[in-house]
C-alpha cells in the first residue's frame, strides 16, 4: 500500500466515485442526482486537501481534509446552482451548511474518510488515520476531528479504537428528512495529539 498526498489525474474519477459510494447519503439527496454530485465534486474537490491509499492502479481509500490553510471541497452557492439548480439549492444548501464544520487554527478536520469495499478490514482506514495524524503534527495541529453519522457504527467503532472521543452529538431530524438523509444523528469526534 502506498500513501499519496493529493489526487493524481488517474485517480480523480475513482476518488469521486469512492466518495459518493461511501458518503453519498449526505450529498446525493441534496443534489437530486448522483451525476450532479459528481459534477460538483469534479469542479470543487481540491487535490491538496486529499490523502489517498493506493495499490498500483487501485484506489484503496481516501481522506478529505480541512484546516485553516486547506479545504477538501470549496463549493459556493453558484456551484450548487450550476449543478443542482436554483430552487433545489435554495432549500437544501442551508441544511447542508448545517453539517459544515468551521475549522479552528489548532485543528485538522477529516471531512471524509472512505475505504473501497474490497479493501475493508485490511488496515487501510488505520493507515490513513495514522498518516493524517502525522501530517497534523507536522502542521503543528493539536487535535484531529471528524463527524460520523449514526448509520455508520463500524466507522465510529474504528475511530474509538484509534483514540477518538465523541464530544458533541447533533440531531439532523427533522430537517434532514427534507433533504432525504437516512441518518438522524451525527457524532462530532476528536483526538488530541
Amino acid at each position: 500500500m502506498e500513501i499519496i498526498h493529493g489526487i493524481p489525474h488517474q485517480f480523480r474519477k475513482p476518488a469521486i466515485g469512492l466518495f459518493l459510494d461511501a458518503l453519498g447519503e449526505k450529498i446525493v439527496p441534496a443534489m437530486g442526482k448522483r451525476s450532479r454530485a459528481e459534477g460538483l465534486l469534479d469542479k470543487c474537490m481540491k487535490s491538496e486537501g486529499c490523502i489517498l491509499a493506493v495499490d498500483g492502479k487501485n484506489l484503496l481509500g481516501m481522506a478529505g481534509l480541512n484546516s485553516k490553510e486547506t479545504s477538501f471541497v470549496e463549493a459556493g452557492l453558484s456551484d450548487f446552482i450550476r449543478f443542482a439548480g436554483f430552487f433545489r439549492s435554495v432549500w437544501t444548501l442551508p441544511i447542508l451548511a448545517s453539517m459544515e464544520h468551521p475549522t479552528a487554527t489548532d485543528e485538522y478536520y477529516i471531512d471524509m474518510l472512505a475505504v473501497s469495499p474490497n479493501a475493508r478490514g485490511k488496515g487501510v482506514g488505520r493507515t490513513l488515520i495514522a498518516e493524517i495524524e502525522k501530517r497534523a503534527r507536522s502542521l503543528k495541529k493539536k487535535r484531529v476531528t471528524l463527524q460520523v453519522v449514526d448509520t455508520n457504527p463500524r466507522a465510529k467503532k474504528l475511530y474509538e479504537k484509534l483514540g477518538f472521543c465523541t464530544i458533541k452529538t447533533y440531531n439532523t431530524y427533522p430537517w434532514g428528512l427534507m433533504v432525504g438523509w437516512t441518518f438522524r444523528k451525527v457524532d462530532f469526534m476528536e483526538k488530541r495529539l
